[in-house]
C-alpha cells in the first residue's frame, strides 16, 4: 500500500480597511456599464466572504436598475410555495386539450378521455404548473 502525502503552499492574504469614494466608483461603474446611476442601490456595511472580496458594484446597479431581489445565495427566485398543485382543469390553465393529449394527458382523474376543459386531471409527477407571475416575472428578468 503506497501512501501519499500532498504539500499544499498557501499564500498569506493580509487584509486591511480602505475609505473608498462610493460616488466616484458607482459613477465609474455606470460608464462602464453605459446606465444611468439607479435612484437606490441597495448594500451591506462589511463584507461577510471569508476573504473579504467585495462584490462588483456593476452587479448590484444591475439588480437595481431590473428591481430584482437577490438572496443572500445570489440567486433570483420567485416565492411559489403557496401553490402546491396536484389537480387541474385545463380551463384553469388555460391550455387547449388538443395540447395537453400531445403532453399524455388523455384521461381524467375518473378515467374518462379527456374532452371539456372542465374535467380535472391529475399532475404528472414530472410537470409543473407556475403562476402567470412567475414567466412574467422570470421572461421581463431573463430578456433585460
Amino acid at each position: 500500500m503506497e501512501t501519499f502525502v500532498k504539500i499544499v503552499k498557501l499564500q498569506l492574504l493580509i487584509l486591511n480597511e480602505r475609505l473608498i469614494n462610493i460616488k466616484e466608483a458607482v459613477e465609474k461603474a455606470c460608464r462602464s456599464l453605459n446606465v444611468a446611476a439607479p435612484e437606490h442601490i441597495k448594500g451591506v456595511r462589511g463584507l461577510s466572504s471569508i476573504n473579504k472580496i467585495p462584490e462588483l458594484l456593476e452587479k448590484g446597479i444591475l439588480r437595481a436598475k431590473y428591481n430584482l431581489t437577490i438572496f443572500k445565495d445570489g440567486t433570483i427566485r420567485f416565492d411559489a410555495t403557496n401553490a402546491p398543485i396536484t389537480h387541474f382543469k385545463p380551463s384553469e390553465i388555460d391550455v387547449p386539450i388538443e395540447k395537453l393529449k400531445i403532453l399524455g394527458y388523455i384521461h381524467d382523474i375518473n378515467g374518462s378521455p379527456l374532452q371539456n376543459p372542465n374535467q380535472i386531471c391529475e399532475l404528472k409527477v414530472q410537470d409543473v404548473i407556475i403562476p402567470k407571475s412567475c414567466a412574467e416575472y422570470s421572461f421581463k428578468h431573463l430578456n433585460s
